[in-house]
Formats: C-alpha cells, sequence, structure tokens
C-alpha cells in the first residue's frame, strides 16, 4: 500500500481558541468540513492537522467520547532552519504565549501547550540539518 497523505485527528474543547492558536503560529487553515465542528491545518504538502469537537468526533465514529485526557501527549514538527526557530520564539513571545526552551549538542527545541492542553514542540535537529 501506498500512503499518499497523513492527519492526525485531534479533540478540542474550544475550535475558535485552537483557530486562533494555530494560525497564530503561522499554520494554514487549509479545511473546514461543512460544519463549523472541525478545523484542519496544513502542515507539510499531504500532512494535515486535523480538531474535531466532541459532536463531530461522535458523528464521524457513531459512538461517544469515553475521556478527553492530554498531557502525555506531544506533536512534534520538525524545523529544518534554526532562524525559523528564532522567529517562532519571536512570535511567542510577542503573543504573550509561554514556552520554554532545550538545547544540547543534538537538539535545539521549543516547547509549549496549546488551547487545549496539547504539548508542542517545534524541533530542530542539529545533526541532521548542519
Amino acid at each position: 500500500m501506498k500512503v499518499s497523505g497523513y492527519f492526525t485527528n485531534l479533540l478540542t474543547h474550544d475550535l475558535d481558541k485552537t483557530k486562533s492558536f494555530y494560525e497564530l503560529l503561522g499554520f494554514e487553515r487549509v479545511l473546514q468540513q461543512s460544519s463549523e465542528d472541525s478545523e484542519a491545518f496544513l502542515l507539510t504538502e499531504n500532512t494535515y492537522l486535523l480538531f474535531l469537537t466532541e459532536k463531530k468526533f461522535e458523528k464521524f465514529h457513531q459512538r461517544p467520547v469515553t475521556s478527553f485526557q492530554v498531557g502525555n501527549q506531544i506533536i512534534s514538527f520538525l524545523i529544518k532552519e534554526m532562524k525559523e526557530m528564532h522567529l517562532m520564539e519571536e512570535r511567542l513571545k510577542t503573543n504573550h504565549i509561554e514556552f520554554g526552551v532545550f538545547d544540547d549538542d543534538v537538539v535545539y527545541f521549543i516547547h509549549l501547550k496549546d488551547p487545549n492542553g496539547y504539548l508542542i514542540e517545534f524541533v530542530f535537529e542539529k545533526w541532521l540539518w548542519k
């Protein structure tokens, strides 16, 4: 089987806050599926991050959401250029979004939480993108 793309579905309690947050980070909204219960953001050519309300999730899967726990999942975005990392740091500072930075010999990453509590990382792999 040849896979032509990839998307991840994530639940959200507040779609408006989620849309605003990811737009602020610079992601492009590409799809609003037939209602105001979902929103997709383009990550790469055929890779998307799709946020669904519980109502939309239950409609798609024809079953109730059994739990909505966040905190152990990490959404990591690989960034090829260090200057892009610094631009993201400035964007976060300008918009008063709390974040941290990890830096060692192998990796540099920015970590933060989105409005749903999902952990997000912007990662520059030093060994990969010399």
